[in-house]
């Protein structure tokens, strides 16, 4: 089926099945491509249960069974699940099939890719040239090149995106409550207040404050520990894929 509608089409789900089993994906002929598109569990006039695809892209939309995805270094790891669960649903992927290095630091071209793909915005296949650093055939450019235009990310310059850089926990911060109001479900409180009883407070960048004040507020982020809110460290992996699973969940695209 192809989608016209931005408010989404729904696709009745058979009597039994689980949502929690399922995901929402479009195929593209073109590139014989099949992404994650965010869904959100609704039910028609007749009672039906459906999932709604929330997308505006043309292709061939279907809801499967979420694929058997681990990963041997995450094996014990405190974010097995929700890593798992997200490469399940095709919005992450690992370094390899078979690994994932989830306490590597995420790059900031990576993170774009994940979130990307976690707000179902697809990549751009020919790119502005913006940022010197971003070039046409980069492994990242099509996310990047995506990502900025929809307004979630913006370089460290008007000349530079930094994609190799590692991605911030204020940078990360940033880019979630963006992703917020572009699913429509912007912060409706400031968690100030509880953002300074962290003894780092003052270390987050000025560009940054109010964003740290939400995610903080949502429970999207948390401190390192019950004192420190670390704005300057860099994110992993795991952390990554962890915070866009509560973003996710936030905004209602996933179950």
């Amino acid at each position: 089926m192809t989608l016209d509608d931005p408010a989404g089409k729904g696709i009745v789900v058979s009597a039994g099945q689980r949502f929690d089993e399922v995901v929402g994906v479009l195929y593209q002929p073109t590139t014989q491509s099949v992404t994650f598109v965010p869904s959100k569990q609704t039910k028609r006039a007749n009672g039906a249960q459906e999932l709604m695809m929330q997308t505006r892209y043309d292709g061939y939309y279907a809801f499967v069974k979420k694929g058997n995805v681990s990963f041997l270094d995450m094996a014990e790891h405190w974010a097995k699940a929700d890593v798992e669960d997200m490469a399940q649903q095709l919005i992450i992927q690992g370094v390899s099939e078979k690994r994932f290095s989830p306490d590597d630091f995420i790059t900031r071209g990576e993170f774009t890719a994940f979130l990307t793909s976690a707000l179902g915005v697809q990549p751009q296949e020919q790119i502005s040239e913006q940022f010197i650093d971003v070039h046409q055939g980069m492994f990242y450019a099509g996310a990047i090149e995506a990502a900025v235009q929809a307004g979630l990310m913006q370089g460290v310059s008007l000349e530079r995106f930094s994609p190799n850089e590692p991605m911030t926990r204020e940078q990360m911060a940033v880019m979630i409550v963006k992703s917020m109001h572009f699913a429509g479900k912007p912060p409706v409180e400031s968690g100030s207040q509880k953002l300074r009883s962290y003894l780092d407070h003052e270390k987050i960048s000025a560009w940054a404050k109010e964003a740290m004040s939400d995610t903080v507020q949502t429970g999207i982020l948390n401190g390192v520990s019950e004192t420190f809110i670390a704005p300057k460290d860099n994110v992993t992996r795991a952390q990554a894929a962890v915070m866009l699973k509560r973003l996710l969940l936030y905004v209602e695209y996933t179950r």
